[in-house]
């Protein structure tokens, strides 16, 4: 017979260590016990809320049981190390992001900041979370809020697990959604929402060709695969020249809008003529501002369209007539005339508006205003939709590409009001990551 004392004790970063009460135990020949601790999770404090707990458990022979016939054999003892994560209970979350532009010979730039009203308190009592500064060389190859934003998306139609694997740059995820995509495509090569519909969407069809070009376009490896993007571009060159219809609810007509929506997706694929716009009344002046900017990308992208330059001045004139200045940045008017149900938003038309416009020299001088003007649209550091998240993040990626050409270099000090604390970083020591160098 044995009597054994187990013990167990657990120690981790941004949690307090603790040693659970020692047990004891008769072991009989050949009877195997448990032992068993009522353990209550401890609080991090650790700002994103999550810890490892580095966990050691010992059982130690007290003393040989008279008649063992032991002898002098030193006490039985064995030892086990486990790791277990610890996961919070209510996730922290971003309550707030702002975004500064930092020029050398400037005076310091303060930010006011306080916790959250009702915000959890940790073990020592003081507020879960913390303060994240990220400083980075570019607006683009970030955007933490958003990468957030997706990593916590729940929902899983199409377009939305389409939108979260471009943007999360998941290209396993994206490869899975391509092997199940014959799944939602219709007779007439439109794809639909969920798998299994009787009739495609032409929007989403179009949505989805145009972000997979884009992506591409800046180097990311989100290709549809040839047989099934013929499918589509096919079912979309139907529905234009009304081979196929489809007919759903609207608010108001929506025809021509569907259609240049259709026509922008084409015309990035070289299948677009300019006869093709035909059977369309041509009133760029009375069109939502989406349909506007599908028309301003089709004059700058198709061969041999009549009176191209005069067209791009009035869609340029239209266009800016519907922007507001914010002080910082410039934004369309909410002023209704939007084809919501077609996927559009004004957080969307100003990422199209970077996406089409950023390489025109007509637009240069707006266009660092535009970008900052889509990040100010931003709540909580992300825009509201799967669509606007994935079209903003490709804008800012453009934008940056066009207008940050220059290094960024010297160095940069961070720090509280009070003093303490402070660090001066040296960009000669940033980290190179997305394309931009950060801290």
């Amino acid at each position: 017979q044995m009597k054994v004392r187990l013990q167990a004790a657990y120690a981790g970063p941004g949690v307090p260590s603790e040693t659970l009460p020692p047990q004891e135990a008769d072991l009989a020949p050949g009877l195997a016990r448990t032992g068993s601790w009522a353990v209550r999770a401890p609080e991090s404090n650790a700002p994103e809320g999550s810890a490892k707990l580095d966990w050691t458990l010992t059982a130690q022979e007290l003393a040989a049981a008279s008649g063992a016939g032991g002898g002098d054999a030193p006490p039985a003892s064995d030892r086990l190390a486990v790791g277990q994560r610890l996961q919070p209970a209510v996730p922290v979350r971003t309550q707030q992001a702002s975004l500064l532009s930092l020029e050398a010979g400037k005076p310091a730039t303060g930010i006011p900041v306080a916790p959250p009203k009702g915000a959890l308190a940790d073990a020592n009592g003081l507020p879960r979370g913390g303060l994240s500064i990220q400083v980075r060389s570019s607006l683009g190859g970030g955007l933490p809020g958003v990468r957030e934003w997706f990593q916590e998306y729940p929902y899983t139609c199409l377009e939305q697990t389409g939108s979260r694997a471009i943007g999360l740059r998941d290209r396993r995820a994206w490869d899975e959604l391509m092997r199940r995509l014959p799944d939602y495509l219709d007779p007439d090569g439109l794809v639909s929402y969920f798998p299994g519909a009787r009739q495609g969407n032409e929007v989403l069809t179009a949505y989805l060709l145009s972000v997979s070009h884009e992506a591409q376009a800046q180097g990311r490896q989100f290709a549809i695969p040839e047989d099934l993007r013929k499918r589509m571009a096919q079912g979309l060159l139907d529905f234009v020249q009304g081979k196929i219809t489809r007919n759903r609810w609207a608010p108001q007509r929506d025809l021509d809008v569907r259609k240049l929506i259709a026509l922008e997706a084409l015309s990035r694929y070289q299948l677009v003529r300019p006869r093709m716009l035909g059977s369309m009344d041509i009133a760029p002046e009375r069109w939502p501002t989406s349909a506007v900017l599908d028309w301003m990308a089709l004059v700058q992208r198709v061969p041999g369209m009549p009176d191209q330059k005069k067209s791009l001045q009035a869609a340029r004139k239209i266009l800016r007539a519907r922007m507001l200045e914010t002080g910082t940045g410039l934004v369309f008017a909410a002023d209704g005339n939007e084809a919501w149900w077609l996927m559009v938003s004004p957080e969307t038309n100003l990422a199209k508006l970077v996406l089409v416009a950023a390489d025109r020299s007509e637009w240069r001088s707006d266009m660092p205003l535009i970008a900052q003007g889509l990040l100010g649209l931003q709540r909580k550091g992300a825009w509201r939709t799967t669509t606007a998240n994935l079209l903003g993040e490709l804008a800012i990626e453009k934008f940056a590409r066009r207008y940050e050409s220059v290094p960024v270099t010297g160095r940069l000090q961070v720090g509280m009001a009070a003093g303490k604390d402070a660090r001066t970083l040296d960009w000669s020591q940033a980290r190179s990551e997305d394309g931009s160098t950060s801290f």
